[in-house]
């Protein structure tokens, strides 16, 4: 049941910070490339080339938007003045370092039991959805006064999701007929056997389950059940794919991430949250959120959490895509104020969202507190599932989906245009403020 009034409660008291170590540095794996072969080009041919086979130890195929990428592992003597050899070769396209999307830097708490934390309604503690203080996302005004009428499908795109929680279990999407398939058949011709909750591209395996935590504690924040226990998430009617694409170290390639995007696309996901990035651009990623702009899903990402001005300074990926419509996402505290670790900028940065403090669902029916634009990020991506939920009838003009979906940038301008605005961030994003899910949700009427 949803609580009208709530208390504001400090959620830092009861818990010490710990800091993730995964730096921002670019990091690409050794030995290990991205190769994208010339429209026409065979890839037999190509891998059983004589001087290709001294260079290529093994290959993956990976399905990109509507082409298709190799991970190539070299053998252990090549070295890279070699590899670099290929990109002469009639054949390839392209080739370049396997490069590695990561976590950003997260402020993590212990994880805590429901007992752990007392017998208090965590919703209570949840000061992001409401907490009278104005710099929360009006979502108890949005409750009130909306009844979602379909279901929306988001894609974690992360480190897995534990479809198992108490607070997710309800709201784990399930392909239905890998469900009732069977065992070690692709029973729906997707290319991936037994994908039921989704799917593993970093060990390339049908099981997205959680070993890290984060991704567990991005897809509570956007949707986990509105009961009586545990927290509640920003949307209610809504399905969650687990896309497991970094690993408990919190990294992974990124030519994964962008399988990832795309399986999330190619089976029915309306919106994708990415709560990762990195310093270094990839073309793969590029033409998978391509892929996605083009089929009318929205993309919501972190923008990082160096404090870095976009406007100024390098930028971080893919936030840092936003001629391909994704929605980049800084980070406020429960005051207002920019977060110290957010990246922002305000040309380059779209709208703010809490991401201090922020209490979700951890692995193993667990709860914790995290930090990052990573957290602010999912209170996006649920306002954007329960835009989608309450309005079937916003649709992109051009889609070329079977079915018709929202339009990205539709979506984007909207959050924009109704965020309450903020002295503290109007020079830190472009919507010069905070995202306001009841407002957003009036401006589709």
């Amino acid at each position: 049941m949803i609580k009208k009034i709530l208390k504001l409660v400090s959620v830092v008291a009861f818990s010490a910070f710990i800091t993730s170590s995964v730096s921002a540095a670019v990091m690409a794996h050794p030995n290990e490339y991205v190769v994208k072969l010339k429209p026409g080009a065979k890839s037999k041919a190509f891998f059983t080339n004589s001087k290709v086979k001294t260079i290529i130890n093994k290959f993956k195929k990976i399905k990109v938007g509507g082409s298709h990428y190799y991970k190539i592992r070299t053998h252990s003597t090549v070295k890279s003045s070699l590899v670099k050899k290929l990109t002469n070769h009639p054949m390839v396209q392209t080739v370049y370092p396997s490069y590695l999307a990561q976590l950003p830097k997260t402020k993590r708490s212990k994880r805590l039991t429901l007992n752990q934390v007392s017998q208090v309604d965590m919703f209570d503690k949840l000061w992001g959805l409401d907490n009278g203080s104005n710099t929360h996302i009006n979502a108890i005004k949005a409750w009130d006064i909306f009844e979602p009428s379909q279901k929306a499908l988001v894609a974690v795109v992360d480190t897995g999701v534990d479809y198992n929680h108490a607070d997710l279990k309800d709201q784990a999407w399930k392909n239905e007929r890998e469900l009732n398939g069977k065992p070690g058949v692709d029973d729906d011709g997707n290319g991936f056997v037994d994908d039921i909750y989704g799917y593993n591209f970093n060990s390339n395996s049908a099981n997205p389950i959680d070993d890290d935590g984060h991704g567990t504690h991005c897809a509570g924040t956007i949707g986990a059940s509105h009961d009586s226990l545990g927290v509640s998430g920003v949307a209610r009617n809504l399905e969650i794919m687990a896309v497991k694409v970094l690993g408990a170290d919190g990294t992974g390639a990124w030519v994964d991430v962008a399988a990832g995007i795309t399986y999330a696309v190619d089976n029915g996901a309306q919106v994708i949250n990415l709560s990762l990035g990195g310093r270094k651009k990839d073309l793969a990623v590029e033409e998978a959120i391509q892929h996605a702009y083009k089929k009318g899903v929205i993309v919501v990402v972190a923008a990082g959490n160096e404090g870095a001005n976009f406007d100024i300074g390098q930028i971080s990926y893919p936030a840092g895509l936003i001629e391909l419509g994704v929605i980049s996402v800084a980070a406020h505290d429960i005051t207002g104020n920019l977060a110290n670790f957010s990246n922002f900028g305000k040309k380059n940065v779209h709208v703010s969202a809490p991401g201090v403090g922020i209490l979700s669902t951890a692995p193993g029916n667990k709860y914790q507190q995290l930090s990052g634009t990573s957290m602010a990020a999912p209170h996006v991506t649920g306002i954007v599932a329960e835009i989608i939920s309450n309005n079937p009838n916003i649709v992109a003009s051009n889609s070329s989906a079977k079915t018709l979906k929202v339009s990205p940038k539709l979506v984007r301008e909207l959050l924009i245009k109704t965020s309450r605005k903020s002295s503290n961030l109007s020079n830190a994003v472009i919507s010069s403020g905070m995202v306001d899910m009841a407002e957003a949700i009036i401006g589709t009427r």
